[in-house]
């Protein structure tokens, strides 16, 4: 077996880096693109600037699942770097990423089916403008509550991760509670 010849340090370097992809990519897609073209209490405003912002709205997808991407190999370099804290703890905190990030990718779907009903076959159908913008946001809401059942993995990883940091050597105590 050959090892690899990037030191610790620098592997913690590249996952931070991932993490910093991550934390832009999630915030884009959330601020700049799902809560600007929500409209509250209003489907048929929200389903017309989803029309109005087609590109902008795939890109959120784009980056949303590209987040999730750059997800895995972050926590395997994790898991690499704190498996000397404690192997089982570290491979549970990469299991409940792992899940989370399964999660959260399959309920992008739901970010996708608003396009097929707005831009598809089903745009073309019998159905005002106004019943499609409800499916519309219905689809959100389900995509928005699929990826609260993603974080609820993510919190567990994340006080796993919390207790590594915390008994590890290499890092300050005060990040680990944090």
């Amino acid at each position: 077996m050959t090892r690899s010849s990037f030191t610790d340090r620098q592997w913690a370097r590249i996952a931070g880096l991932c993490y910093l992809l991550i934390i832009i990519l999630g915030g884009y897609a959330e601020v700049f693109v799902r809560q600007n073209l929500h409209v509250t209490g209003n489907h048929t405003a929200t389903g017309n600037r989803i029309m109005e912002n087609l590109f902008v709205y795939k890109l959120g997808f784009v980056a949303d699942l590209l987040g999730q991407v750059i997800e895995i190999p972050c926590v395997v370099i994790l898991y690499h770097l704190f498996r000397q804290v404690n192997r089982p703890l570290a491979a549970m905190a990469l299991l409940f990423v792992i899940i989370q990030t399964a999660v959260v990718s399959a309920n992008l779907m739901e970010q996708v089916k608003p396009l097929f009903i707005l831009r598809g076959p089903i745009s073309d159908s019998p159905l005002p403008f106004a019943v499609q913008s409800t499916f519309t946001q219905a689809w959100l809401d389900a995509q928005e509550v699929g990826y609260g059942i993603g974080l609820v993995f993510f919190g567990f990883y994340g006080l796993i991760i919390g207790w590594l940091v915390y008994h590890s050597d290499r890092m300050p105590k005060w990040i680990g509670v944090l």
